[in-house]
């Protein structure tokens, strides 16, 4: 079973449109790189210079639409000290997405992020989304000490997005966390149409594509006059595709060889 297919709730907003989904996201990253700062400023709109440490776990939520759905995202801040790493096992469990953070004036943050990256990989079995907020970009002026290109190398190796982020100046910190809620939605998208993709009445509907396809490219003349009484191949193939479920079908504009 994929991982967030079976680790979040699905269901219908009052309107009957919008589908919903809950997910937990682990925010990761050494003591004192801003990881309490940005939740704060992201779940209540406020920011503080004497935001207290995280003892343990810290547990917020946050509800979010992203295209056209909406997301509860339940939001876990794992204390950066290592005497709390007993907690681990808790703050990783059913996790589907993991925001690491760093402090742009700390190089040592960053070395110390990529460590928890490889922690919370050791408790998944399915692959994880990751995203990377670069912390504290009010304070660049006084010396940046991780370079950009460095973050970049890192983050292309996970297949995450990066963010220079202000909790203080309010910089970047809606963006971090809807990206991440979107992420979670086109990945159960692409879990529910591959799981759709192999259901005996979808490939029954993409044999007759093909089908269609086959006939018309090496000319069937048996086949080529009723398509064409019916508005042609095209026109065949597009109420075809049409029928199939939104989430096949997005996989087919991915990749059209999935139907062949």
């Amino acid at each position: 079973m994929s991982t967030y297919s079976s680790r979040s709730e699905s269901s219908r907003s009052e309107a009957g449109t919008r589908a919903r989904h809950a997910a937990k996201v682990a925010i990761l990253g050494k003591r004192d790189v801003g990881k309490t700062s940005l939740i704060s400023r992201y779940t209540k709109g406020t920011w503080s210079n004497f935001m207290p440490a995280t003892v343990g776990l810290a547990f917020q939520q946050k509800e979010v639409t992203v295209d056209g759905h909406d997301v509860r995202l339940d939001i876990w801040d794992m204390a950066g000290q290592q005497r709390f790493d007993s907690l681990a096992g808790l703050a990783f469990q059913n996790v589907v997405a993991a925001i690491l953070v760093c402090d742009c004036t700390d190089e040592e943050s960053f070395e110390e992020m990529q460590l928890w990256a490889q922690k919370v990989q050791t408790h998944q079995q399915q692959p994880l989304i990751f995203a990377i907020a670069c912390s504290k970009m009010d304070l660049e002026v006084t010396g940046r000490a991780i370079s950009r290109e460095s973050i970049a190398a890192y983050a292309a190796s996970l297949g995450a997005p990066v963010f220079e982020t202000s909790a203080k100046e309010d910089v970047q910190v809606s963006e971090l966390f809807e990206e991440v809620a979107r992420r979670l939605v086109r990945s159960r998208a692409r879990e529910v149409g591959e799981r759709k993709l192999g259901s005996p009445a979808v490939q029954k509907r993409l044999a007759r594509i093909e089908l269609c396809r086959t006939h018309w490219l090496y000319g069937s003349t048996a086949l080529q006059p009723q398509l064409w009484a019916r508005g042609g191949v095209e026109g065949k193939i597009e109420r075809q595709l049409a029928k199939l479920p939104q989430e096949v079908r997005e996989i087919i504009e991915r990749s059209p060889s999935s139907c062949c």
